[in-house]
């Protein structure tokens, strides 16, 4: 299930399913680069564990969040949020795009 609702200034996307769900002790290393949780699904359908680490990466970039609600045998809800507003919550209300902040990324290829 996906929802987006306006929420707190901002623009919350939850997306629901009702698969397997995440233990507890497993919610912590989700979101660590090159982590997975062991499990027969991840060993059938492969990846390298940076998908859940690139989009909390991009979100503290651009001001937001990223939350997991989990149950085992139930399902998960990630909820992320974005500030409506992206500039700066300094008061100095400057652009995230400003020439002389550090870039984040110059370019180049990944693969």
């Amino acid at each position: 299930t996906v929802d987006v609702h306006k929420n707190d200034g901002g623009v919350e996307f939850s997306v629901a399913d009702t698969g397997i769900g995440i233990a507890p002790e497993n919610l912590a290393i989700i979101f660590e680069p090159f982590r997975q949780i062991e499990s027969p699904l991840t060993r059938q359908r492969g990846g390298i564990g940076l998908g859940l680490y690139v989009v909390k990466r991009l979100l503290e970039i651009l001001r937001g969040t990223i939350k997991v609600n989990s149950e085992v045998g139930r399902g998960s809800t990630f909820r992320v949020w974005i500030p409506e507003d992206m500039r700066r919550r300094n008061g100095k209300g400057r652009s995230l795009h400003r020439k002389d902040e550090k870039k984040v990324w110059q370019g180049g290829k990944i693969l």
